[in-house]
């Protein structure tokens, strides 16, 4: 969920993950749910929170790009364009 900009964006050109380890990895616009409306789920952003709580917690802190975007993927619910607002 974000700003219809940040959306636009995507839809327009997907994203690009990297990290330290070396990880370069394209993600296509089709493969990202995006939304701007309010009280839109965002199971992948609840994971993300999880992830980051239980490394603070001493648990793994050393994802790969690939291992995370594996992880994440497993989160998401049904695809939406990215960039296109959910009306209700």
């Amino acid at each position: 969920m974000g700003r219809e900009r940040v959306g636009a964006e995507i839809r327009d050109h997907g994203l690009r993950l990297t990290d330290l380890h070396g990880s370069d990895i394209e993600v296509g616009a089709s493969d990202i749910a995006f939304d701007t409306g309010p009280g839109t789920a965002a199971p992948v952003n609840a994971r993300l929170v999880a992830l980051i709580r239980e490394a603070e917690a001493g648990g793994n802190r050393q994802w790969s790009g690939e291992a995370l975007l594996a992880d994440l993927r497993s989160q998401r619910g049904p695809r939406k364009p990215a960039g296109k607002r959910q009306r209700s």
